[in-house]
């Protein structure tokens, strides 16, 4: 009785870990098809600075893909991850566009 019990519960993890999985990948695709395509559209601005600004309307706009829908995909991860190694994953402490604005600089 106590087998089937165990038994039981590995399996329903099992299959809720697919699933997870499963919908992560599903999210992690959709997004990154979606940061595909706008990088095709970016590629179609002027890359020379415009008037009264040091960076070209591309690299501005590649900056602003990075810290918004980058950066959601990175704490997606982060907190999968997380939940697979049943660690504390703090929402209020993930990447933020602050942090890769200043991290951009260093790739």
């Amino acid at each position: 009785m106590a087998l089937q019990i165990v038994e039981s519960n590995v399996a329903n993890s099992a299959g809720e870990r697919r699933k997870t999985h499963s919908d992560l990948q599903d999210k992690f695709n959709a997004q990154y098809t979606n940061i595909k395509l706008l990088e095709k559209g970016i590629r179609q601005f002027p890359n020379t600075p415009s008037a009264g600004s040091k960076e070209s309307t591309q690299v501005l706009l590649v900056k602003y893909l990075l810290k918004s829908l980058c950066t959601e995909m990175v704490n997606e991860i982060f907190a999968y991850v997380a939940q697979e190694r049943m660690l504390q994953w703090d929402p209020t402490k993930e990447i933020t566009s602050e942090v890769c604005a200043t991290s951009y600089y260093f790739l």
